[in-house]
Parts: structure tokens; C-alpha cells; sequence
């Protein structure tokens, strides 16, 4: 009965407030109910000295020779409230994109409770339909970095993070700072575009009949017909072969031409190749070229690649 909420003075960001009871719990365990407190800051409480036990004893908190005293056998203590929600702040890559992509880092406004943010709290559709978040490391604190499969087809990327991302604290995203937090509405939704390069064969011009030991030149314009620049270094190769497949072992080398300046969208350039045609070389043969030989440049389509 000597333990009541006027033993017990508390303030905070907002000022002095008083507690609302005290119950036993038991032994010498006790409950004080206070007001519902949402502000965040920093709360501070005195209890006491005029608390006895039961041989009518007040508190003696300074353990020195005199009870009661009203300052020095006072107990005082304090706590913080976090009520600030956290946001993402931020993403990278921002697009549009000239590569493929594979990852995206967030930003968050303050620390974020690991385990709160799995894959499951990613969900990203792309050109090709959805895309499967595969982890989410944290980078440090406040940034994490989600990972999933190589994109590679031109288009818009949607992604949408969260609602129920939380903080150390337990907080979840308001994103829409309404003070509702974890709601649908404090997702965090991102889009990111990809444009690729797309390297043709254009106006190729190549002599219908040629003799067998003399040289063979051929000429052709190599255009950019994707949406993003082609990034050089890059080698273009022209060979003349028994049939239709590059790359086997009848192809004779006519030219190997390397790119060293990026190509933008709509630009072009032109080639030239010359070689001797080898001595008993008879019938129908094919100039066959081969844009971007080691593919070194990532396209929206390789198929114009090859001429």
C-alpha cells in the first residue's frame, strides 16, 4: 500500500506526466502502468524514497546510515521510444540502363532489422513476366542488395518493396508517412528501364564472281538499330567459306576489323575486307560476317549479328 503512482514522477519529450497505477506482480516484482506513450525521445522517472517494506523501512537507495532521504534514496531511471518509421530513401541502378542487370541496392532512412527483409519482401516483374529475387544481403546498415537472375531483354523492370520491412525497433516502412505503418500503401515501388545495343549488317556488298588466286575486297555498314549505345572495344570478322556456318574448320579469314569507339543508337560505320582468294578454290562459295565476333557487346538480339 506505501507503493502508489504518486511515488512515481516521469517526464518526456512532451513533458511531466503521472503513472496510472502500480500493481503487484509478485515477490518483490512491481507493475507501473503509465499513460500510452508514442512521441519518440527520451523518458525519465524518479521513484520513491517514501516506498517501505514491510517492517515500515523507506528506501534507502544511497545505502548510507539515514533512510528516506528525498533526493539520495530516490531511484531514478529513464528510456527511449522509437516511433520514426523508417523509408527507403533511394535505389540503385536508376536507368535506364545501357547493360544487363542482375541486382538492386536500397537505401533506408536508418537501420534495418536483418531479418525482416527477406526475398519474399521483393516482388519484381519484368518484359518476360516475374522475375524470382534469389537473396538480399545487407551491404552495411542502411543498404541492402537484392540479387536475381541476369536481365537481358529490353524493357520497363518493376519492382515493389516492402510494406513489412521494420527497423531495430520493430517499426515497419511508411513510406507514405501517414503514420500508419506497414501498411499496403507504404510500399516502396521502383522502375527501371533497359535499352540494349543491336548490331547489324547493312548494305554488305560483295562481288558475285571472283577467280581463284586473285583478291577478294567486300565492303559493308555496320548500324546500331537498338535503343542504347554499343560500348567498344569490339571485333567485327569477315571469312569466306564451302557453306553457310561460321565458324568451322573450311572459313578462310578475309578481315578482322576492331572497333575501338562506341557506336551510338541510329549511328553506323563502315568496313572493309580484302584477301586472296586461295589457289584451287572452284564452285559456289559464301562471304559470311560476323558483327561483334566474341560478343563483347551485350544486344537485344544477336541474330543480325551474323550476315
Amino acid at each position: 500500500s506505501s507503493f502508489t503512482p504518486v511515488d512515481i514522477v516521469l517526464s518526456g519529450p512532451g513533458g511531466t506526466f503521472a503513472a496510472t497505477n502500480v500493481t503487484f506482480v509478485s515477490g518483490t516484482t512491481y507493475r507501473i502502468l503509465l499513460p500510452q506513450q508514442r512521441a519518440t525521445g527520451s523518458y525519465t522517472f524518479t521513484l520513491g524514497p517514501y516506498v517501505y517494506d514491510l517492517a515500515g523501512v523507506p528506501m534507502n537507495q544511497d545505502g548510507d546510515s539515514t533512510d528516506g532521504e528525498l533526493v539520495q534514496d530516490a531511484y531514478s531511471g529513464g528510456f527511449q521510444i522509437d516511433n520514426t518509421p523508417p523509408v527507403v530513401v533511394s535505389h540503385t541502378p536508376l536507368g535506364p540502363l545501357g547493360q544487363p542487370f542482375s541486382s538492386i541496392t536500397l537505401q533506408f532512412s536508418e537501420a534495418i532489422l536483418v531479418s525482416s527483409f527477406t526475398p519474399g519482401d521483393i516482388a519484381a516483374t519484368g518484359p518476360n513476366g516475374s522475375i524470382t529475387i534469389t537473396s538480399v544481403q545487407r551491404v552495411d546498415a542502411t543498404h541492402f542488395q537484392a540479387s536475381f537472375a541476369v536481365q537481358t531483354t529490353p524493357g520497363t523492370y518493376h519492382f515493389a518493396v516492402g510494406p513489412h520491412i521494420a527497423d531495430l525497433v520493430g517499426n515497419e516502412l511508411d513510406q507514405n508517412g501517414n503514420g500508419a505503418f506497414g501498411e499496403p500503401a507504404d510500399t516502396y515501388a521502383l522502375d527501371i528501364s533497359l535499352a540494349l545495343p543491336d548490331l547489324v549488317v547493312a548494305s554488305p556488298d560483295i562481288p558475285t564472281t571472283v577467280f581463284a588466286g586473285s583478291v577478294l575486297t567486300i565492303s559493308w555498314t555496320v548500324r546500331n538499330d537498338g535503343g542504347a549505345v554499343a560500348v567498344a572495344p569490339w571485333t567485327d570478322r569477315a571469312v569466306l567459306s564451302r557453306d553457310q556456318y561460321y565458324g568451322n574448320n573450311d572459313d578462310v579469314l578475309l578481315g578482322s576489323l576492331s572497333r575501338a569507339s562506341d557506336l551510338l543508337p541510329g549511328g553506323t560505320y563502315a568496313c572493309q575486307a580484302s584477301a586472296q582468294v586461295p589457289w584451287g578454290s572452284l564452285g559456289q562459295y559464301y562471304v559470311l560476317i560476323r558483327l561483334d565476333s566474341a560478343n563483347a557487346v551485350a544486344e537485344s538480339d544477336e541474330v543480325g549479328n551474323l550476315s
